[in-house]
């Protein structure tokens, strides 16, 4: 036994053994594989870093391309170790795209060849520099207020077209950047014909080629190992050929065909924050336009890629804290002289795919990228022109692929026409002018649309709508007889000028209808009424006057106060008229309004007298109808107790139990339904009516509450009497079932009249 277990403890241990090794080697090579997946993502994004500042710094700023090229790292590196601590995205890494560096170099591109009171060439490159800088901390601060605003869906305000007019139009400056990067001049549309020549040509086919054989690749292979592989094949193969053409290196720097010359030493170099000082005002107020681009377009950048990271990382990503992360990081990289950054999505998904899982795995992209800057000037000069201006191609086109091309088959015909609007301007005047032009043309068609949804979103007559006022069969029986010449509108929306006129063509054409009787009374919900144009005043004014002239009334319901402040300064409501006579009439909700149409119809329109049998008890006309002698009622007295109520007393309180109804004599009462601590008003009943009578038959908890408005005085009939009318006059009991079943159903009736109404 002792042997066995001996043994089996020893062939334990030579089985830790074996797993102590084996997990060792595994975590060996998962180093190994971070350490690989942070070089080869390093170094693609130190290209991209180039094109960035390449497209940032054009025509002169070239010479000051090795300091663009280290803020740009730096501060991506900055902003990517703050984004790993912080970032709700693991794994992610930071850098400065090409859309906001093609934006600045626009901008850059306008000052470069001289600025009015600035001589030295140098010292505007420095202010250049600084307003970059400057540009990053106030997005970054801009990123943080709407974090801790808890603004991260504000990206979805932005009308579509316009947000991919904007990205389409990033990916044409983009195409037009590579051409300058490849030929050393700047791409307008009036110095095409320099692109013809053979010598530029003979610059910028090669990129554009490489452009295109990158995009053809990513296309074919869903994977994003194909630009490194790509970047090292395009290297061997553009010195390939100048060797097979016997041209040196030298010849290939002096000729234009690589990057550099770069100074001898670290590409970073501290920006002058003290420029700001000496900057003139003017210069400034025309930076400031460019800086308002630039925010802008970043933060709908960096809440599109935290929401496709999201997708493609199957993880939850809180796009608040990103705005936070990414903010701190972009008042860091500012300090630090760089541009404005955001989430790289290329980079975070090739990471993700070479297996650099760590969660401080882009620290080793950082520490590749900071290597780059102090260190691999040299090695930067070996790149040639027309690659990185094929990276910034292939970049651009994807752009315009995406949101120009694609878009065609999922954007309304008009949505699209916006894009391409914004694309055409964009490549033909400028940015800020295809920004600005798109805008316009999308708040346009977003009117269109809008004054195409319906206004009103229901619309009764007083024949299918009631007030809550529970009044007694004769009395609903008038008011049908006379519902049609009162409509109600129920309003839905924001009214503006691209639809309130619908509402006068609705009154318009129910005052010309000659099939129905003349209309007393236009009763308007704005109970669901967003808010109002001041040009809606017009509209309310013509309808007024309307509404006058044929002799009727209009009532406005459910107002704000702001609503009645704003119709009173643009004369629709008059508050010196005589409230008896005055046309426009102002109601706290529709139901208020409704109610004071059926009093005043009834006013006008008395009830003849009964024709059936009297009442010496004041009993209602239903009850008279199920026991018309009598002998009947005087047996039916018997069960009944009387009450009477005054003013402002409780007659049944909600959620206490129930086990009788009652049957109102005279007076009025209303039930109030307390939800959240808020009384609504939901009924109101008058002579005639029963209360309660869900109580008497099922013994359920009151679901309201009833208050007493006026005396009222009535019957009470208690399950206990109740059960005793059944067993000594079942006939009386027949009788009263039958009276609340005709009672019950009329009330049904009534609420399938409502609901077909709002059906059709």
């Amino acid at each position: 036994m002792r042997n066995v277990l001996d043994g089996g403890h020893q062939g334990g241990a030579v089985v830790q053994v074996h797993e102590g090794k084996v997990s060792v080697l595994s975590k060996l090579s998962s180093v190994g594989a971070n350490i690989v997946a942070a070089a080869t993502v390093g170094f693609t994004k130190v290209v991209v870093a180039v094109g960035a500042a390449a497209l940032a710094l054009p025509g002169p700023l070239q010479e000051h391309l090795s300091a663009g090229i280290g803020a740009i790292i730096v501060g991506g590196a900055f902003a990517t170790v703050i984004a790993t601590f912080s970032s709700s995205i693991r794994g992610v890494l930071v850098e400065t795209p090409t859309a906001p560096a093609v934006l600045l170099g626009l901008f850059g591109a306008s000052i470069a060849g001289g600025y009015p009171g600035v001589s030295d060439p140098a010292v505007l490159a420095a202010m250049i520099f600084v307003l970059y800088a400057v540009t990053a901390v106030v997005t970054g601060f801009f990123f943080v207020g709407l974090g801790m605003l808890r603004l991260g869906n504000f990206i979805r305000f932005i009308p579509y077209p316009v947000v991919a007019g904007v990205l389409a139009g990033v990916g044409m400056l983009m195409v037009m950047g590579s051409f300058g990067i490849a030929t050393g001049t700047r791409l307008e549309m009036r110095s095409l014909s320099l692109f013809m020549a053979p010598d530029a040509v003979a610059r910028w086919l090669p990129a554009v080629l490489f452009g295109l054989a990158l995009l053809a690749l990513s296309r074919r292979y869903a994977g994003t190992f194909g630009l490194p592989a790509m970047l090292a094949l395009a290297l061997l193969l553009f010195y390939a050929i100048a060797a097979a053409l016997g041209v040196s290196r030298a010849e290939l720097a002096s000729g234009n065909w690589m990057l550099g010359p770069f100074p001898a030493g670290p590409l970073y170099m501290t920006p002058d924050f003290g420029q700001i000082l000496s900057m003139p005002f003017d210069l400034w107020f025309q930076f400031s336009f460019t800086l308002v681009a630039v925010v802008l377009i970043s933060t709908v950048c960096l809440l599109l890629n935290a929401s496709a990271l999201e997708l493609a990382l199957r993880s939850e990503a809180d796009l608040n804290r990103e705005l936070k992360s990414i903010g701190v990081g972009n008042i860091g990289a500012g300090l630090f002289g760089g541009l404005p950054c955001y989430h790289s999505l290329s980079a975070t998904l090739l990471l993700r795919d070479m297996h650099g899982q760590g969660r401080f795995t882009p620290l080793l992209v950082v520490a590749f990228w900071l290597a780059a800057v102090f260190f691999g000037a040299e090695a930067l000069a070996y790149f040639p022109r027309p690659i990185l201006a094929g990276v910034i191609f292939y970049m651009g086109f994807r752009f315009l692929w995406d949101w120009l091309v694609k878009t065609w088959s999922t954007l309304p015909r008009a949505d699209w026409y916006v894009v391409l609007l914004i694309v055409m301007t964009t490549a033909l005047i400028g940015y800020l002018e295809g920004l600005g032009l798109g805008t316009l043309a999308g708040i346009i068609l977003f009117q269109i649309g809008y004054s195409k949804v319906p206004i009103v979103k229901h619309a009764f007559s007083a024949s299918d709508l009631s007030s809550c006022v529970e009044r007694t069969t004769d009395c609903c029986e008038k008011l049908k007889q006379h519902g049609e010449r009162c409509l109600v509108l129920q309003l839905q929306g924001y009214l503006f000028f691209g639809n309130a006129h619908r509402i006068v063509q609705r009154a318009r054409s129910r005052l010309a209808e000659k099939d129905l009787p003349p209309l007393d009374v236009l009763i308007l919900d704005f109970r669901r009424v967003e808010g109002l144009d001041y040009a809606t005043v017009t509209s309310f004014r013509r309808l007024k006057q309307m509404i006058e002239e044929a002799g009727a009334q209009l009532a406005l319901a459910g107002l704000g106060p702001g609503e009645v402040s704003f119709l009173t300064k643009g004369g629709v409501i008059d508050p010196r008229s005589d409230p008896g006579s005055a046309t426009v009439k102002v109601f706290d909700d529709w139901d208020e309004a409704l109610e004071w149409h059926e009093n005043r119809l009834l006013d006008s329109r008395p009830l003849p007298a009964p024709a059936g049998p009297c009442d010496p008890q004041g009993w209602p006309g239903w009850l008279l109808e199920a026991l018309p002698t009598a002998e009947a009622q005087g047996r039916l007295q018997g069960y009944l107790t009387t009450f009477r109520l005054a003013a402002g007393e409780t007659l049944v309180r909600q959620n206490e139990p129930s086990d009788c109804l009652y049957i109102l004599y005279s007076g009025r009462a209303s039930i109030y339904l307390q939800e959240a601590g808020v009384r609504v008003r939901v009924k109101t009943y008058l002579a005639g009516t029963v209360i309660g009578e869900i109580g008497l038959y099922l013994s359920e908890p009151r679901t309201a509450t009833v208050v007493v408005d006026n005396e009222i005085s009535g019957a009470r009939l208690d399950q206990e009497a109740f059960q005793r009318m059944w067993d000594n006059d079942p006939d009386i009991a027949r009788a009263f079932d039958r009276a609340i079943l005709i009672l019950l159903g009329r009330r049904l009736a009534e609420t399938n009249r409502l609901l077909t109404s709002v059906m059709r």
